[in-house]
């Protein structure tokens, strides 16, 4: 069975995440910087739609999740080949690490020491504090462990931490898939244990800790200001997602066939099928997103405990499975317009800058902040919006010329390499290909 991430509408859920990213990081540099007209922010932080902005933590759940997903599917399928993890594992570990280093190496030379010598404004004091952390932390980042070094500025490129957890679940993804395939009673004890152990974790720090349900809520105590470097970038508290995607893709090579079974029933019957479970998903994405609305950031009153220990815990893994199955009824023929709308073909080559996107976007936002003659103004919501359009359009500007320059050059080169032209790659589809791209998913932060 050969999955397409573009039927399953993957293309379309990758390019509306880090849109999402995105959107959270123009409100996040100025306000974790104190550059913000704050009686603004008290104002638009009570409004219900602002929690898209607040709490939009699920945009890096998603990506988790379809990670995890393509990488176990796409290993699985070798496993089926006859093709043993031994022969395949320096392809698979070099092979990442080359993709991905190379560009994010530029980006921690321009953001983390190019940055404090060129941008400057009335702002640019906080790039200090990125400047000093690559100076002495740098090597970390190339480590992919920079969320377990974190000096006192904090962490070099801070929207990297996600790239350090992501490339950790990639090392260890194979032990769960190999368990999976072999004893899938084993796989899943193996699999699922780990999801629930890091449920239960998430709620014994929260409570522990008095943490707040989310990295904008983090709780009214001292502890508040560890919350992120002890929690959130943490990955024994971030896998739930791609746990969860790693379980999904198994389960689909292994049902491929009842699945793909619902393409070819009677449209009343996918309907009475689909509709439930959409309105069910779609629910339990929203309470994620706006459940805990009534905890306003200036609110001093914070959700009863018992809801926010409740909320530390299966945020992640309700968002994760209702994620999944979409990207199943999607497959299946049986996601309507959504569906549509997440497949269409437009969303392929802007989700083939994702990786460059993500790379960019923080620093382009830090430089921006940096030059602004004025306090950040959120309101109107007219400005808000020109704000959003016209950095993403710069963004995504800047991210082609980081996908041709670098992004792509290295990675025909490194294909070059491993398949020279007396070995032909040949590909099953032309669809497929993206899909073999599952070694690069990732956003972003949050």
């Amino acid at each position: 069975a050969v999955v397409s991430t573009q039927s399953t509408g993957m293309n379309g859920i990758r390019v509306l995440s880090i849109g999402w990213v995105v959107l959270g990081h123009i409100y996040t540099i100025p306000f974790t910087n104190t550059i913000v007209d704050f009686k603004q922010g008290d104002t638009v932080t009570r409004r219900t739609s602002f929690e898209l902005v607040i709490n939009g933590f699920p945009s890096v759940d998603s990506f988790f999740v379809l990670s995890g997903f393509l990488v176990s599917y796409l290993m699985i399928k070798n496993f089926n080949k006859g093709k043993t993890f031994g022969s395949m594992a320096i392809g698979y570990y070099l092979h990442r690490y080359i993709r991905l280093t190379v560009p994010y190496a530029i980006v921690i030379l321009i953001q983390g020491f190019l940055y404090r010598q060129y941008v400057t404004g009335p702002f640019s004091d906080f790039l200090d504090r990125d400047h000093d952390s690559c100076k002495t932390d740098w090597w970390a980042n190339l480590l992919y462990i920079n969320n377990f070094v974190i000096g006192e500025n904090g962490m070099c490129v801070g929207q990297t931490w996600y790239l350090a957890n992501d490339m950790q679940f990639f090392v260890l993804a194979p032990l769960f898939i190999f368990l999976l395939w072999w004893k899938p009673l084993i796989g899943n004890l193996a699999c699922w244990g780990c999801v629930f152990s890091s449920m239960i974790a998430s709620g014994v720090v929260t409570y522990v800790f008095d943490y707040g349900p989310t990295a904008f809520r983090p709780g009214v105590t001292e502890n508040a200001a560890h919350f992120f470097k002890d929690y959130y970038i943490k990955p024994y508290f971030r896998c739930v997602p791609y746990l969860v995607g790693i379980a999904g893709g198994w389960i689909y090579s292994k049902y491929h066939v009842t699945l793909n079974h619902f393409s070819t029933t009677r449209p009343m019957i996918r309907c009475m099928i689909a509709a439930p479970l959409w309105a069910i998903t779609i629910a339990i994405e929203y309470g994620v997103v706006f459940g805990i609305h009534k905890d306003g950031l200036y609110l001093t009153e914070a959700l009863p405990y018992s809801l926010t220990v409740t909320y530390a815990v299966l945020h992640r893994i309700g968002w994760s499975i209702a994620l999944l199955t979409q990207i199943y009824l999607c497959q299946a023929a049986m996601g309507g317009y959504i569906g549509k709308f997440l497949s269409w073909r437009g969303w392929l080559p802007l989700s083939r800058l994702t990786y460059s996107v993500y790379l960019l976007h923080f620093g382009i936002n830090m430089a921006w902040v940096a030059q602004l003659r004025q306090y950040f103004s959120i309101l109107p919501d007219f400005q808000a919006v020109v704000m959003y359009l016209g950095l993403l359009t710069l963004v995504y500007l800047s991210g082609v010329l980081l996908f041709l320059l670098v992004e792509q050059p290295v990675a025909n080169v490194e294909e070059y390499i491993r398949t020279p032209p007396s070995r032909p790659v040949k590909h099953e589809t032309r669809e497929n290909e993206t899909c073999e791209t599952a070694d690069k998913e990732v956003p972003a932060d949050a």
